[in-house]
């Protein structure tokens, strides 16, 4: 692999990468691929304990020590959880942080997963792949980056505990080796 294969991870909530790419991602910073981290939320519903954005500050302070460990960029798209939604403006929004971050490989959350965040993640992630080179599909920002080159080749974590939301088990395609 080449200094310029770019990888974005990106998911809903801080500590959903952690947990479930985070070696992979370790293995591709090795192999000196550039690494991007982007979070849905910033985790507000995060805590039973803390405030909405007293737990949002935590959260996201720790996803970017997370990214700064990895040696990667941090996104947060500033959404709130349990408010994702597979809508025009959030897919535009997603379509942002992809020409943002132009990557090569993204890696997302599972098509069907325990939550609903997770898979309106999912399907925007899938929708914005394809719509970050049609350069007439505007993002609406005020400065917003040019289209990507490329469809980025995508790929989806397991669900946690390698199964589905009903618990049928999954067979991955294939598994990164992190030992």
């Amino acid at each position: 692999m080449s200094d310029s294969l770019r990888v974005l991870a990106i998911h809903a909530h801080p500590d959903d990468i952690e947990f479930q790419c985070s070696g992979t991602l370790a293995r591709l910073k090795e192999k000196r691929c550039s690494i991007a981290m982007a979070t849905m939320t910033p985790g507000d519903c995060g805590s039973a304990v803390h405030p909405p954005e007293e737990i949002a500050a935590i959260r996201r302070a720790e996803a970017k020590k997370s990214a700064d460990l990895m040696g990667a960029d941090y996104y947060c798209l500033e959404f709130r959880d349990l408010s994702i939604f597979i809508d025009d403006q959030s897919r535009r929004k997603v379509t942002e942080i992809l020409r943002i971050v132009n990557p090569d490989i993204v890696i997302t959350a599972p098509p069907v997963d325990y939550m609903c965040d997770h898979e309106a993640t999912s399907s925007l992630v899938r929708d914005a792949c394809f719509c970050a080179p049609a350069p007439n599909y505007k993002t609406g920002l005020w400065d917003p980056a040019p289209a990507t080159d490329k469809i980025p080749h995508l790929y989806f974590v397991d669900p946690i505990e390698g199964t589905y939301a009903f618990g049928n088990t999954i067979e991955p395609e294939f598994i990164v080796d992190i030992s």
